[in-house]
């Protein structure tokens, strides 16, 4: 599945959820802005992606995870060491401009082994997110998707 990076959210939604932005849905026949990847970054995408609820007042960025996962549609890995990895989307916060950003785990991936270079907006919301604030992503999507109109 690709999304342009900044497009509304809609996956598997019959509309798209507002102020929720798709960032890092790649393809290996699509082409994808490149570029240096700050490691403070994939270290910060990599700590939400292995932060583990540990009950009311935690951080859990993830949600809609599945059993099993994804492999990468740019070079076809899979079987990834972090099992999160192509099994979930994580929700991220940008406080400051008041909506969200969401990413396929895969991202990470797509960081590290193929320069992928997210939007400026996504990559300062992600480097603001405070992991000692209660964050429960799959409420908060639940809860989006609960305001939609019927179908």
């Amino acid at each position: 599945m690709v999304y342009a990076d900044l497009s509304p959210y809609e996956y598997c939604l019959p509309i798209a959820l507002p102020d929720v932005l798709n960032v890092g849905w790649l393809d290996g026949s699509s082409s994808f802005s490149r570029g240096v990847v700050s490691p403070r970054l994939l270290e910060k995408l990599t700590a939400m992606l292995d932060a583990w609820p540990a009950g009311a007042g935690f951080f859990d960025a993830r949600f809609n995870l599945v059993r099993g996962g994804h492999a990468c549609a740019v070079c076809g890995m899979s079987g990834f060491h972090n099992p999160y990895v192509g099994a979930c989307e994580l929700l991220v916060p940008d406080r400051e401009a008041g909506h969200y950003f969401v990413a396929p785990s895969l991202v990470v991936h797509y960081l590290s082994e193929h320069a992928y270079q997210p939007p400026a907006g996504f990559v300062d919301a992600v480097m603001r997110v405070d992991m000692q604030r209660p964050f429960d992503a799959q409420a908060i999507y639940d809860a989006l998707v609960a305001t939609q109109p019927p179908d």
